[in-house]
């Protein structure tokens, strides 16, 4: 079979199981239409702390957090009718705990979760070295909750904390499992049921589970003919060319919408946009590549990176050795000063004091293959209209900084 006939017979199945997406109502998902749907904090942080909380708009109690706790924390003691559930719990170094449970006899259960951020510096270390202050270990479950249940990269626990300090748990299985439970404790409320319905609905699809096993069979049969899974790998690798193209392509718009509105900017002349596109597709990133833009302060940058999306952050740039810096303890206070619901910053373990962009319509996932990611990452109509919302968030942050860097140093002077 050639190209043609091959993606004919593609497209045909697939409007046939998107028809009959549509008839079953698969199509409106009220968690794809209000929030962006891979977004930890403002969607699955907020809405499983919801569950948990026994005094939630559910009205159902303790309910929800006590089958959590039986079915994959069950050997741990907790007092689930007085829990307090506190979502981005500021800890004294600016870290932000996801998910905070803690009760009336000093029992926590600390939830990093990760859709598809990476691991930061400490992270998880952090998390269980600030419970210790006033938990005994016995009394701590730290939960590192992601797609698939993988473990968390030795950056994050730097050797600190060991594998029976943590638990690795998995929307995939775990939270789809819990869900279920939920589910039938419900049935005599079809709001609360149809909504947590919908909400396995986007667990399934950020997890690449085919919701329908029929059209999974359909294609693997189509694969299977005439060596058509001999064609795989040509296409893959014509996909993978694709991403390369339109990563590269982010880098180039970025840098030339940021000199269009007079940044300075430049970026390690050894690795061109295109190289590094390369190697972050075949999951061979070079470490701390991006685009700086100088702040005329103290050698101050803001530097631009890509991980599962865009972020940016500042540092001090060497031009000597040509290598990043962490910020001095002032140089951190100034940008802590910006640390609001809308500036909120970090360390990660490149030196970088960064943070995740604020706009999420549109969001650039480079991690998510799913259709939506990948029309706002390869279409390049949406790719510019996202980059040139992004790059006004960057400049303002850099204004915003520069402002607070003169206002400290006029009041030293």
């Amino acid at each position: 079979m050639n190209f043609q006939d091959f993606f004919k017979q593609l497209n045909s199945l697939q409007k046939r199981y998107d028809d009959i997406q549509a008839l079953k109502g698969e199509n409106f998902n009220i968690f794809k239409i209000l929030r962006n749907y891979s977004d930890e904090v403002s969607l699955h942080s907020r809405l499983l702390g919801e569950l948990f909380n026994p005094n939630g708009s559910h009205s159902r109690g303790s309910i929800f957090l006590k089958l959590f706790i039986q079915e994959l924390l069950p050997d741990f003691k907790f007092n689930f009718d007085l829990a307090k559930i506190e979502i981005e719990k500021r800890l004294p170094n600016n870290r932000r705990i996801d998910i905070f449970l803690s009760d009336n006899s000093k029992r926590c259960i600390i939830i990093e979760n990760k859709i598809y951020a990476g691991d930061q510096y400490k992270q998880l270390a952090d998390y269980y070295n600030y419970a210790q202050k006033t938990h005994d270990e016995e009394n701590i479950r730290l939960i590192y909750l992601t797609l698939d249940g993988k473990r968390p990269d030795q950056i994050s626990t730097n050797y600190e904390i060991n594998d029976s300090q943590f638990i690795c748990l998995s929307y995939k299985t775990d939270i789809e499992k819990w869900l279920t439970l939920c589910q039938k404790e419900v049935f005599d409320s079809p709001v609360i049921r149809e909504t947590l319905k919908q909400y396995q609905i986007i667990l399934k699809y950020l997890t690449n589970q085919s919701s329908n096993r029929e059209h999974a069979m359909e294609l693997k049969e189509i694969l299977s003919q005439n060596k058509n899974y001999l064609q795989i790998q040509i296409i893959m690798e014509a996909f993978d060319e694709l991403l390369i193209d339109s990563i590269a392509s982010m880098f180039n718009e970025i840098n030339e919408e940021l000199n269009r509105k007079g940044m300075e900017t430049f970026n390690d002349p050894d690795i061109t946009f295109e190289k590094f596109a390369r190697k972050y597709i075949k999951r061979d990133k070079p470490p701390y590549f991006g685009i700086c833009i100088k702040t005329d302060r103290e050698r101050i940058i803001l530097k631009i990176q890509l991980d599962w999306t865009l972020y940016f952050g500042f540092a001090i740039f060497d031009d000597k050795t040509k290598t990043l810096n962490k910020l001095s303890a002032n140089q951190r206070e100034t940008v802590d000063t910006m640390s609001t619901d809308k500036f909120t910053f970090e360390n990660n373990e490149n030196k970088l004091y960064y943070k995740w962009p604020e706009i999420t319509e549109g969001k650039i996932n480079c991690y998510n293959r799913d259709g939506d990611s990948l029309q706002n990452f390869v279409n390049e109509e949406k790719r510019k209209d996202w980059i040139a919302r992004y790059v006004d968030e960057v400049i303002e942050t850099r204004e915003i900084f520069i402002e607070k860097f003169d206002a400290v140093r006029k009041d030293k002077d």
